[in-house]
């Protein structure tokens, strides 16, 4: 919330009446610049006055718990990042704290534990992961003990499918049992080393002994220890990132990297601000939302006719535009059809965008 802008916003309030109009939960870490001692601030200012009768007014709580520091300079010490959550998201708040790891910035980090429920992955089988040999072997012991019957009528041909059936499925769920998917690996192209941990543990050291002591000189060791720790992070962020961009360099590699992005049903889009001040609330709202936002004059089509030299609902070629066409030679022509068909199978089967965009006249 701006220090000179009025409490509270305008996006908090619609925010808030947009999430219990609804019944959505909500949470929002918010940096207030208010003071009231109902967060543990020892005196009261207007700001924390009006955020206190616009709470009163909604599902908000505060989840803050004691009265540790949230925000820390040479200066002074307060409490001004709050954790406001409705009715039942605050019940799943738990483990509310003031961390103290380095945050790089005055504030400090605001951690918590929210009491889902986790979805658990079933078990499953890796058919590349298959002992081959294990599966012959099996397979060859259960032909070769019980034969198939002599074939002399349908009844015997369906008895004998059924059984090589049973027989292949059995050898393989033993040859390829299910496993557990553990999807808390560390990355083995992580980009935080020692390097890094030592500066956190020294920039850690340093905060504690600023501001414990509150002197000057402690507090400019700090600043010089965070401004040469965030720039490391960053150098290495970056470094990491260009050294895994350069890495994919086929289109199986490209297309590993989307179906895992695709299966990840947690990396989806939430409600989307209209242009007329409302949320979006479902894919269809988002998927149009966006066309207007970066496609403006466009619209959503559920069918079009790719037929050279019209589109189904849109303008058609000029005399000029059909002419050009059919100068194009060969190769020209199937290249450009190439790349067309190309780029019609990149929009992922998960992705909110599934529909064709075309031009309006």
């Amino acid at each position: 919330m701006p220090i000179e802008g009025r409490i509270p916003t305008r996006e908090l309030v619609d925010l808030t009446t947009h999430c219990e109009d609804n019944d959505i939960d909500l949470i929002i870490s918010v940096d207030s610049n208010a003071h009231h001692n109902l967060w543990g601030c020892t005196a009261n200012n207007k700001r924390g006055e009006n955020l206190i009768d616009f709470l009163l007014t909604t599902n908000l709580t505060i989840t803050n718990k004691g009265t540790e520091p949230t925000f820390v300079s040479s200066r002074y010490q307060t409490i001004i990042d709050l954790t406001l959550a409705s009715t039942r998201a605050a019940d799943q708040v738990k483990n509310w704290h003031v961390s103290d790891e380095p945050s790089l910035s005055d504030h400090r980090r605001i951690c918590y534990e929210l009491d889902l429920m986790i979805t658990q992955h079933a078990p499953r089988r890796n058919p590349r992961k298959t002992n081959r040999i294990m599966y012959k072997t099996l397979l060859t012991q259960r032909i070769g003990t019980k034969k198939p019957k002599d074939i002399d009528d349908i009844n015997n041909i369906e008895e004998n499918v059924n059984k090589l059936t049973e027989y292949i499925k059995t050898s393989y769920e033993q040859a390829c049992p299910l496993k557990k998917i553990n999807t808390n690996r560390p990355s083995k192209n992580s980009w935080w080393g020692p390097d890094l941990e030592r500066m956190r543990r020294n920039l850690r050291h340093l905060f504690n002994r600023a501001k414990n002591t509150r002197q000057e000189q402690d507090w400019d060791n700090y600043k010089e220890a965070q401004y040469k720790y965030n720039k490391r992070v960053r150098e290495k962020e970056q470094t990491s990132w260009q050294k895994f961009c350069t890495s994919i360099e086929s289109n199986d590699t490209a297309a590993r990297i989307r179906k895992i992005l695709a299966d990840d049903n947690t990396r989806t889009l939430g409600s989307l601000k209209k242009a007329d001040g409302t949320y979006t609330k479902d894919d269809k709202e988002i998927s149009e939302t966006l066309i207007e936002t970066h496609f403006p004059g466009c619209r959503i089509v559920d069918s079009t006719d790719w037929s050279l030299g019209t589109i189904q609902g849109a303008r058609n070629y000029t005399q000029l535009d059909k002419s050009i066409i059919r100068t194009k030679n060969h190769t020209t022509r199937h290249q450009w059809s190439h790349k067309r068909h190309s780029s019609e199978r990149l929009p992922s089967r998960r992705c909110p965008i599934t529909n064709l965009v075309e031009p309006c006249s």
